[in-house]
């Protein structure tokens, strides 16, 4: 468990990764609020508890980041889904 400070941080840090990665506020916290299947069903939010569970939240952000531009709009939409 994270001190509250660090915690904090931690939250901003990753809202931050993800208000980027979405272009928009709203569709960053939808994502970061609802089960993600790329993330075993889990919900980004709650896997911010531990380190293992940041790393791979950063990893997917990530993934969708840097996703091939080649990709057909139904793949996008399927990263995006959630």
């Amino acid at each position: 468990m994270f001190a509250d400070d660090e915690n904090e941080t931690v939250y901003e840090n990753i809202f931050g990764i993800a208000i980027t990665v979405f272009s928009n506020i709203d569709r960053a916290l939808s994502w970061m609020n609802a089960p993600c299947k790329e993330l075993g069903g889990e919900v980004p939010i709650y896997m911010l508890e531990t380190d293992a569970g940041i790393q791979q939240v950063k990893a997917e952000l990530d993934r969708i980041l840097n996703a091939p531009v080649k990709k057909t709009p139904k793949a996008l939409q399927q990263d995006l889904d959630f």
